[in-house]
């Protein structure tokens, strides 16, 4: 249908502007956050649970930074997604978006900002798994331009 071939571009190109912002709002505030985490010598109980996520923290950059690149390459692939296949990868891509932001720890800067984009990129998830069930119950492919 024409309406939901205009609404998507719409839709992508108003995450990316969204994306866009955050990211030029984030990045420059993520790198001289360097924290050495004093809570951990306070708390004997918390030492142990928090040393792991440090080491996978480390191992990854940021996974909030990760997170935003995940769902800005999901974005950009909805605007072109046509078949099964290229919707499964968008739906994967949100997913793992998803699962970034769910490592972002309580004690970072970004911790409530990632909860609310878990809660956005729900929302993209289940349309591209919407979109994915479509294309997987048409089997067009890209035969319908």
């Amino acid at each position: 249908s024409i309406d939901s071939r205009l609404l998507l571009p719409l839709l992508a190109i108003a995450l990316l502007a969204g994306l866009g912002a955050l990211a030029y709002y984030l990045l420059p505030r993520l790198s001289p956050q360097p924290q050495p985490l004093p809570t951990l010598a306070d708390s004997p109980v918390a030492t142990e649970p928090i040393s792991e996520p440090t080491a996978t923290v480390a191992a990854t950059q940021t996974p909030f930074r990760d997170a935003v690149n995940r769902a800005t390459e999901a974005a950009t692939q909805t605007q072109t997604a046509a078949t099964a296949e290229e919707w499964q990868q968008v739906v994967t891509l949100w997913e793992e978006a998803i699962a970034l932001m769910n490592q972002v720890p309580q004690n970072d800067d970004n911790y409530a900002i990632a909860q609310e984009k878990v809660s956005e990129y729900q929302g993209y998830l289940d349309y591209a798994q919407r979109k994915l069930d479509e294309a997987s119950q048409d089997g067009l492919g890209s035969a319908d331009e």
